[in-house]
């Protein structure tokens, strides 16, 4: 399958995550939130988003060639990285601070070597919402690869290579990065 063929059927069918974040207008969606059920009443919809965006991935995953799947999803990552890439551009200690605060456990950045290694924080779901628990394969994994070398190119202004220590989708208890500045 072709590129430009993968996105005019992905798009035509209301696939893409475009149309499954058109579902979630006027709610506040994190994959760690903790919403009373009491307090609000759960919206179908967005369950209905993480299915079908679990069973995209699984086909595409039994569908599309390994290396092209992988780039889409990078580039997929790195849309969900220009949120913090514009808001936290040029500012790192900023950005450190922030990801302490919500879901990292750890920033460690080695200046000298040019090393930022961040360690989430333990937990039983993948951070991204569209994701239901270990509900996906993990080659969905190349997506916050692409997600943490848009944010931490635009922190430092300047190429970073990004490698995957851990991953809850993987099997392991959080997910861990290190970014080489190069």
């Amino acid at each position: 399958m072709e590129r430009k063929d993968f996105f005019k059927s992905a798009c035509t069918y209301g696939l893409c995550g475009c149309f499954g974040m058109s579902f979630l207008t006027d709610n506040t969606i994190l994959a760690n939130s903790k919403i009373k059920k009491s307090e609000e009443k759960s919206d179908w919809r967005l369950d209905f988003m993480q299915d079908r965006y679990r069973d995209l991935i699984y086909i595409l995953n039994d569908t599309v060639d390994k290396d092209t799947f992988i780039g889409v999803l990078k580039q997929l990552g790195a849309k969900c990285g220009e949120y913090f890439a514009n808001k936290y551009k040029n500012d790192p200690e900023g950005f450190f601070a922030y990801i302490k605060s919500n879901w990292a456990e750890s920033v460690d950045y080695d200046k000298e070597k040019g090393i930022v290694t961040v360690n989430e924080k333990v937990r039983d779901t993948c951070n991204c919402p569209f994701i239901r628990k270990k509900d996906a394969p993990a080659i969905l994994c190349n997506c916050s690869l692409g997600t943490q070398k848009k944010i931490y190119e635009s922190l430092f202004s300047r190429p970073v290579s990004v490698t995957l220590n851990k991953s809850i989708l993987r099997g392991d208890e959080r997910c861990s990065f290190t970014m080489q500045l190069l």
